[in-house]
């Protein structure tokens, strides 16, 4: 179900160059506060009513329109609409923004725009052909409906009022009762690059042939090629030529299938549940088998005990063993050689070391010769 009020990315990207109307989320209220700018790279929010916005648009960017109050009737393309402030930005309009910021184009309300329908000539009380432009001055809308197979609302734009006003039989009119829609300018693909594109050739060329089964039921299927046979061709084409015609897929399987796909982590989940639920099957029925005086309730317990404290320990292991990276094992290994050779250096130096001659020092005696000395007093 969608959302009830408009998000704010919707507000910040209300400004759309497509002519076509998806949907009509842009007469949904959305909070007041979301006008404020949190910071000064966002846009200036400007919006009006949810009553007061258009919901079906009549000027779309292709159209032609001339601004109600210029007197000259000057023809403006329209480049982009803004549903939420009902206001139409002019191609070829954009001026220059001191301070370095990017060009803005020139924008005027909806209620201001008259579509340029055509060119009419009418004949002066001269016996002159005087040529006008024809705007609409009001639109209207009918045969609204919905089109599922391109998933848009659309609808016939009709005129209510035009200046300035056509004869009846003039070839203009019969056109007006349906005003034709702008057609969206495709984007032009450019040629493909000879280097970094690729060509339809290489697309199209064939690497690939099936291979050719027996055609006799006695006869026996052919088996797949060699991984080994099929790496060393990569590494070595020349000296032993592959066959293509051998299917690959099976090795290929290993290497392009996803392994976080939702399948995957689906059987990995429940392989590891089903390990879990043995172990601690294995575990009950080893205690059970071997009562010891106690009662099945008993063993029963005392092996879920063992077995939750199993969990713990591996848990503990696996969390070590993550732990244990090679960058981090080869620093340990760093640091046990330093403290090592510290160690053999200090001893080294104890050995090494030889005392100066100098007044009150003695010379400490072993037990042995301390023990002669008192017995022989």
């Amino acid at each position: 179900m969608p959302a009830m009020h408009l998000q704010r990315r919707e507000l910040l990207k209300a400004t759309t160059t497509s002519p076509f109307t998806r949907d009509f989320r842009h007469l949904l209220k959305f909070p007041r506060y979301w006008l404020t700018r949190q910071s000064f790279r966002e846009p200036i929010i400007k919006s009006v009513r949810p009553s007061d916005r258009i919901k079906f648009w009549n000027v779309v960017p292709g159209d032609k329109i001339a601004d109600l109050r210029d007197p000259s009737k000057k023809l403006y393309e329209v480049l982009s609409i803004n549903k939420l402030s009902n206001k139409v930005f002019l191609k070829g309009t954009s001026r220059s923004v001191p301070g370095g910021k990017m060009r803005q184009s020139k924008s005027i309300h909806y209620s201001r725009c008259q579509l340029y329908l055509g060119t009419e000539n009418f004949n002066t009380g001269n016996g002159e052909v005087l040529s006008k432009n024809v705007f609409a001055l009001r639109l209207g809308t009918a045969n609204k409906r919905y089109d599922s197979f391109r998933g848009r609302y659309i609808w016939d734009r009709t005129v209510k009022a035009m200046w300035p006003k056509l004869p009846n039989k003039s070839p203009l009119m019969e056109t007006l009762s349906k005003i034709p829609w702008p057609r969206p300018i495709r984007a032009p693909h450019p040629k493909p690059h000879p280097i970094y594109d690729t060509l339809k050739e290489a697309v199209a060329e064939r690497t690939y042939w099936s291979p050719t089964l027996p055609t006799r039921i006695s006869a026996s299927v052919p088996e797949p090629a060699s991984e080994a046979a099929y790496i060393n061709y990569l590494f070595n084409p020349t000296p032993k030529p592959f066959d293509q015609s051998r299917p690959m897929e099976v090795h290929l399987y290993k290497e392009l299938a996803n392994p976080h796909s939702r399948a995957k982590k689906q059987a990995r989940w429940q392989h590891f549940q089903a390990a879990r639920d043995s172990s601690r099957e294995e575990m009950i029925d080893a205690e059970c088998n071997d009562l010891k005086g106690r009662t099945v309730r008993e063993a029963t317990a005392e092996a879920m005990y063992k077995w939750r404290q199993g969990l713990v320990n591996d848990e503990k292991a696996l969390k070590k063993a993550r732990w244990m990276t090679k960058e981090r094992v080869e620093k340990i290994q760093r640091g046990r050689k330093a403290t090592a050779k510290k160690t053999r250096r200090q001893g080294e130096r104890l050995e090494d070391l030889v005392l100066a001659v100098a007044p009150n020092q003695v010379i400490p005696k072993a037990k042995g010769s301390m023990k002669s000395t008192s017995s022989s007093a």
